[in-house]
């Protein structure tokens, strides 16, 4: 029998192996929720973290990320009804931020929002700070993706179906439900583009590189 180290070590790499795969074509909203519990179980359990310092890494590994925090700095969270990072391709083109504000924009505000999206970066972070990064915001509710990931997988029938679930942030959430980017429900094209940004991340191919020494020495 495998030790239990190898075999979290086969989970994690066949996880993100098929990831890779299912990333090379577009996703329907059905695959992206049986996905959920993956990305569940890489980022919100940990998995992801603990693989990385068994597997003989010390630091935090670190994931490609956006921010809408110079969105926040320049357009009040309360002026914004909706607000998606995005950056995910599903066979349309890559969708960059996606807003709706609750005002008229002046044309400063006009160009403000212009510039704000041409400098949107990819930067490194580590997991933690990631979970914790805003992705979308509703009616003035910044919801982040550790709460996306929860939504999903704990709520819309990831891994369980709860209608009864009233969190702030998923009550927000189901208002959104019906609007489409890319011709997916809002909340899965940013799910989408979570994954994009997570298998983009250095740190994930040296991981994959690592695992599969570890688990096919020959």
């Amino acid at each position: 029998m495998q030790q239990p180290d190898l075999r979290l070590h086969k989970i994690c790499l066949e996880d993100l192996e098929l990831l890779i795969e299912l990333n090379k074509k577009s996703l329907t909203e059905k695959e992206i929720r049986l996905i959920s519990p993956i990305i569940r179980r890489l980022l919100i359990e940990n998995t992801l973290q603990r693989v990385w310092r068994n597997i003989g890494f010390n630091s935090m590994i670190k994931l490609n990320s956006t921010s809408m925090e110079n969105m926040i700095q320049v357009f009040e969270v309360k002026e914004t009804k909706f607000m998606t990072l995005g950056g995910a391709n599903n066979g349309s083109g890559v969708v960059g931020n996606f807003v709706i504000y609750n005002k008229a924009l002046t044309e400063e505000d006009i160009k403000k929002d212009f510039i704000l999206n041409k400098e949107v970066k990819v930067s490194e972070v580590p997991i933690h700070i990631l979970l914790d990064t805003p992705c979308i915001i509703v009616n003035g509710v910044l919801i982040t993706k550790k709460e996306l990931i929860k939504y999903i997988a704990n709520k819309c029938g990831g891994v369980h179906f709860d209608n009864s679930r009233e969190e702030k942030e998923y009550k927000e959430l189901d208002k959104i439900l019906n609007i489409q980017i890319a011709e997916l429900d809002s909340i899965y094209f940013e799910f989408l583009s979570i994954i994009k940004f997570l298998l983009t991340s250095p740190d994930i191919n040296k991981l994959i590189k690592k695992l599969k020494e570890k688990t096919n020495p020959n």
